[in-house]
């Protein structure tokens, strides 16, 4: 059989997926059944939140991140030394930055917690407690083709010494970071990075099953190198320390050994706000690379009740949400209309068991957000390498995420839970712009912050700020690959005679985290108040700016921001998609 092309092989395996998933509706467990009733309708109210509790974080121990500026090894290493002194020796290396290190350290009898994060920055070092990450979506074991899984050149096999000089001994596939314990210096033994769960395999297989082997089924992108970096046990949760690792070795291998990493698929999360886990997902942007992350399946409304990874606002960052063969937004996905980029096929995605000598080969029904992220890192793949087999000018992580976002199909659910109201879509055969490799003419263009906060007397959503504070204004606008400004948002009010126009940029600098990406940002402060404001949000050149649709918030200044306790995805959420002007106006939006 004739190999065929990338596209029509995603387009292939969701059709199969969709068609299992009819004919096994009526069985499917009622927990999983897609939203029902108006858009919107699976996204929950978020409750108040009094912070982390505390089985977030694993018990009695506590991360210090010990920096070298300069990169003066001498000052960290006796920074290191003093902290030792306090907390006794560390149990583990969790990135080895000449800059930077994070160490990971058991907390000594009598010393709590709470107390160690009081003393550590007497030593002039930051503490944060060791965050605990699970699997996002129950896993099913499957097989993944060995031919795709990534192996160094650099490393002999088996010879038990670190060839390449990268600190890791026989890392011939990548690393486990859950036995790579390294509590000296020296290079230490990469371990074993296989999955021993199932549920990474099924997600590599999403990502890059062999197609055209009579094999069942094939993945996203037929032809690939996965690297495997191995962060959760078979059971019971990972953590901070090992997730950082594994990026840390990523971006060791993207940035100093050369290796043509595009894309991170993370099928996890969990835990709270992790200031390491947020500084390398970031590291990996600053080298180019995207971060693929599962919106979760607890059902929550990431606008307010946040997820990790998946809810940090960093421009390398795509948060997955998950549909059924319905097209519908499942109950169990997290969602958010402006802080979850797209959705993806998620629920009975057809996967393969492993093969017993007993018994035949045979496919099984996997779901989850865990299932939906691969699908985009593996269209993220199929796009890097339509541009190597193309002869076309390579596209930049920029480009790649603009076009997974505005490359998919309009939604109605779609339209109320995510950013860009869109599910995945590989390529369009009939020529109507769609589709992430043959995109043409489509906007995204949305307000991302701030979000409403708060729910009034009247039962409106308004955002409260206290006074004094500045507001953190920030929106997308793309069209397809490219940017799609300028942005400007104009303050309406009393307190506001002739209206205040604030412009967003997107240069990198000041609010804006990374130049000419579509993300336009600015940080503006409003009068103390007492009367209420509206923001509009406008997109174009200023001759032909048009307000984005129902993209209007009411602010209110106050004292004091009490908890979110009625946070929803709602018909209210609005965002503006659909072809670009030259092709006519976006369609109406469904009440």
């Amino acid at each position: 059989m004739a190999r065929r092309p990338g596209g029509a092989v995603l387009a292939c395996a969701l059709l199969a997926g969709a068609v299992a998933c009819r004919q096994a509706d009526e069985h499917r467990p009622a927990e999983r059944r897609g939203a029902e009733g108006p858009p919107g309708a699976g996204c929950p109210s978020c409750p108040a939140q009094a912070g982390p509790p505390a089985d977030r974080a694993v018990p009695r121990e506590v991360l210090v991140q010990v920096s070298a500026p300069g990169g003066d090894v001498a000052t960290q290493q006796r920074v290191l030394g003093k902290v030792e002194e306090l907390l006794g020796p560390r149990r583990d290396t969790c990135s080895r930055s000449m800059s930077s290190g994070l160490y990971r350290f058991r907390l000594p009898r009598g010393l709590s917690l709470e107390r160690a994060l009081e003393m550590l920055p007497a030593l002039g070092v930051p503490g944060q407690p060791n965050f605990r990450y699970f699997l996002a979506g129950k896993p099913n074991d499957s097989e993944f083709d060995a031919d795709n899984i990534w192996t160094n050149p650099g490393e002999i096999p088996g010879n038990g010494i670190d060839d390449d000089g990268d600190g890791y001994i026989d890392d011939v596939h990548g690393l486990n970071a859950i036995t790579a314990v390294q509590q000296g210096t020296g290079a230490i033994s990469a371990g074993d990075p296989m999955d021993d769960a199932g549920h990474g395999t099924a997600v590599a297989g999403i990502i890059g099953a062999r197609g055209d082997n009579g094999m069942l089924i094939a993945g996203v992108l037929w032809e690939t190198q996965i690297v495997l970096c191995k962060s959760l046990p078979a059971s019971g949760p990972g953590c901070t320390c090992d997730a950082v690792k594994c990026l840390d070795y990523l971006a060791h291998l993207k940035k100093d050994k050369r290796v043509n990493l595009v894309a991170v698929n993370a099928s996890w999360g969990g835990g709270a706000e992790d200031a390491a886990l947020r500084a390398a997902i970031k590291e990996l942007g600053d080298d180019g690379v995207l971060f693929v992350a599962a919106a979760g399946d607890l059902g929550q409304n990431l606008d307010c009740e946040p997820y990790y990874p998946a809810a940090y606002p960093l421009p390398n960052v795509i948060a997955v949400a998950e549909t059924d063969c319905a097209d519908a937004i499942t109950q169990e996905s997290g969602c958010g209309a402006h802080s979850v980029h797209v959705a993806a096929p998620g629920y009975q995605v057809p996967s393969l068991q492993p093969t017993q000598p007993s018994l035949p080969d045979v496919t099984v029904m996997e779901y989850g957000t865990s299932m939906a992220a691969p699908h985009v890192t593996g269209l993220i793949g199929l796009l890097a390498s339509q541009d190597v087999r193309g002869g076309n000018a390579v596209r930049d992580w920029r480009a790649l995420r603009n076009l997974i976002l505005a490359g998919g199909t309009q939604l109605p659910a779609a339209a109320q839970a995510t950013i860009s109201g869109r599910r995945l879509r590989a390529r369009d055969p009939g020529g109507a712009g769609t589709g992430s490799m043959t995109c043409s003419a489509q906007l995204v263009r949305k307000r991302l912050r701030p979000v409403e906060n708060h729910t009034d007397a009247n039962g409106t959503r308004v955002h409260l700020v206290e006074k004094g504070k500045a507001l953190e204004l920030a929106a997308i606008a793309i069209d397809c690959a490219s940017v799609s400004g300028p942005v400007e948002v104009v303050v309406s009010g009393n307190a506001y005679p002739g209206d205040v126009h604030v412009p967003l940029a997107d240069n990198g600098t000041g609010a804006d985290q990374s130049a000419n990406d579509g993300l336009y940002a600015a940080t503006w402060t409003p009068n103390q108040g007492p009367d209420d404001f509206t923001l509009k949000f406008f997109y174009g050149v200023s001759t032909n700016s048009t307000e984005g649709v129902e993209d209007r918030l009411t602010v209110r200044v106050v004292d004091t921001v009490s908890p979110d306790t009625d946070c929803a995805c709602s018909v209210t959420s609005g965002n503006q998609v659909g072809a670009s002007p030259s092709t006519g106006p976006p369609p109406a939006r469904p009440e």
